[in-house]
């Protein structure tokens, strides 16, 4: 199920990124249509990056390691970063525009029923009851800004209200950027996927496998082979070996010639991989429990397991103080306001000495 999960979230990317290929080649031809959508860079740094994040998916589900869900996480981003390039569009004319949302809803507003502007590094424009949020690097905005402008002046004989007439309700950002949703929702959802991989490997870590759960079958063999700190025990009717890993953490394990006496052994796997989790002689001897297994795997990964959670935890603290630096820069020094924000991000803090 892992390795199908990873292979379909790559299957998933490789679509997307086609899809992007091609609308990028037929917007460029779209020439009787005027649109305002994002630059084509945010689509290849979301196909870029969603692919490169489904390697380490597939390359541990492969492998059988059961942190390889966390990792499934990953590739969203991408897909987030694509699916603006695709959705977030604005097409218009001389009467008016429409503009589709990350979501796919599209609404229509003629020029006269533009209600406002905000203007900054960003572009607000509300109309209608609604807003649309325009990224100031939008192909396109210069001059849609400049139609809009003069379709509203025309209507209404003077120029659209700017800001400060139009307000948010609610600014996460406290009001410190023009596009301070962006921002909390990006940092938010770093510092959830930050905390959820954490939790995923503190419980691979710390979970002994359920016993109950294991597929047994009862198998003698004829042959060993040692690989990598893997003992392969090939059973008796077939080439498929069942692979203990980590062969040299069991303290209490006879030698590998003991297991190829011809005596019959209950091998508990988890019956999608042949690693061994349960290991019982026939006279009962447990030569591998999940406990033991558990231990294993424990002393293997106990030197990687503090960078590990320390790596976590930093990209979580990274996360937290983005939204804090957002929320309140005059609490915070020029240098570290500058390692979250680019210049002029933060409203009156763009120019050095500025406070």
């Amino acid at each position: 199920m892992r390795l199908i999960s990873a292979l379909v979230m790559t299957v998933l990317t490789l679509a997307l990124c086609g899809i992007c290929i091609a609308v990028r080649a037929r917007r460029k031809k779209n020439t009787t249509e005027r649109m305002v959508c994002e630059p084509y860079f945010i689509a290849v740094l979301g196909m870029f990056g969603g692919l490169i994040m489904c390697a380490p998916a597939v390359v541990t589900a492969i492998e059988g390691r059961p942190d390889s869900y966390g990792f499934l996480a990953f590739p969203l981003l991408g897909w987030f970063l694509i699916v603006i390039y695709l959705n977030c569009v604005v097409w218009y004319d001389q009467t008016g525009f429409r503009c589709r949302n990350f979501f796919g809803v599209t609404r229509r507003c003629d020029y006269r029923d533009v209600e406002g502007i905000r203007s900054g590094k960003d572009v607000r424009v509300f109309f209608c009851g609604h807003s649309y949020l325009l990224d100031g690097d939008c192909d396109g905005l210069r001059l849609f800004l400049k139609t809009l402008k003069k379709g509203y002046q025309n209507a209404h004989q003077k120029p659209v209200p700017e800001s400060p007439a139009y307000r948010r309700r609610f600014d996460p950002m406290n009001g410190n950027m023009d596009n301070p949703w962006f921002y909390f929702w990006t940092y938010l959802l770093l510092g959830v996927l930050w905390i959820t991989l954490l939790a995923i490997v503190c419980y691979f870590f710390f979970h002994v496998p359920n016993a109950e759960r294991l597929t047994y079958e009862d198998a003698s063999f004829r042959s060993f082979e040692i690989r990598d700190d893997q003992l392969f025990l090939i059973p008796e009717g077939r080439e498929e070996a069942f692979c203990l890993d980590l062969y040299s953490f069991y303290d209490a394990l006879p030698a590998p010639e003991v297991f190829c006496s011809g005596a019959v052994y209950r091998v508990g796997t988890n019956g999608k991989t042949n690693d061994i989790k349960s290991l019982t002689g026939a006279d009962g001897t447990a030569y591998v429990t999940p406990a033991l297994w558990l231990s294993a795997y424990q002393h293997d990964q106990i030197s990687a397991m503090p960078f590990l959670a320390l790596f976590c935890l930093a990209g979580t603290s990274v996360s937290w103080f983005g939204i804090l630096v957002g929320r309140h820069p005059e609490r915070y020094s020029e240098r570290l306001r500058g390692l979250f924000y680019k210049e002029d991000v933060l409203l009156n803090y763009g120019k050095k000495g500025s406070h």
